[in-house]
């Protein structure tokens, strides 16, 4: 038995290779994709902490990203301490419990109106209607992204989901990220992207805030 995470056959029924793994190769390592895996709890939790033999700076995935390409527009889960623990610092400011639970009735409601169409149908596909757009409005509206930009933003993610799906046999982490780098970045200077941000949501500082200093554009401001 191998752990292969690109094989059809994995994803229709992972759990014998999960129960294998953990009783036969609880460090198992695949010579063909050359990367090792922890299949173990206590191994898996342990390694979650060691950043400093277990790295994230160079993906979370099975190909290895070259951290030169997300030097400019880093993201959080491809970093280490101390970078990350600075990022999520400023991040976390953005999600309190006080926010969150100011975000609830929102949330209920955004629940309420996916599921309508699927009441009303007798049913649909309960990923593709509702587990996926769920947290993208949440995170949308927690931005202060505009509603006449969504349907853009939303584009552009599944344009990489189906990029990743369709070809990730072949083709390079990097590779599948260009379908988005011309709608997101597009050599676009940052300071315009902050522009846009402060010409829209003037009303969510708070989140203006966040995306200023994350970039490393202003000096730190308080979150308001």
């Amino acid at each position: 038995m191998e752990l292969n995470p690109f094989s059809y056959e994995f994803h229709a029924d992972p759990y014998p290779t999960y129960r294998w793994l953990r009783e036969q190769a609880p460090l198992y390592y695949n010579r063909e994709l050359k990367f090792y895996a922890l299949s173990r709890f206590r191994d898996v939790l342990a390694a979650s902490h060691d950043w400093a033999n277990y790295t994230s700076a160079e993906g979370t995935t099975v190909e290895r990203l070259d951290p030169a390409m997300l030097a400019d527009t880093p993201m959080m889960i491809f970093t280490d301490p101390p970078r990350h623990d600075r990022l999520r610092k400023l991040v976390s400011r953005a999600f309190t419990p006080r926010r969150i639970v100011e975000l609830e009735p929102f949330i209920r409601a955004t629940v309420v109106r996916l599921l309508a169409p699927l009441v009303a149908t007798g049913g649909g596909d309960f990923v593709r209607d509702l587990s996926l757009p769920l947290p993208m409005e949440v995170i949308f509206t927690m931005l202060g992204v505009p509603e006449r930009d969504r349907r853009q933003l939303r584009a552009w993610m599944d344009r990489a989901v189906k990029s990743a799906t369709e070809k990730v046999n072949a083709t390079p982490m990097a590779d599948m990220l260009k379908p988005i780098a011309p709608g997101i970045m597009g050599g676009v200077p940052r300071i315009a992207i902050i522009e846009s941000l402060a010409e829209h949501t003037a009303h969510h500082r708070g989140a203006l805030a966040v995306y200023a200093r994350l970039l490393n554009l202003v000096p730190p401001m308080p979150y308001m």
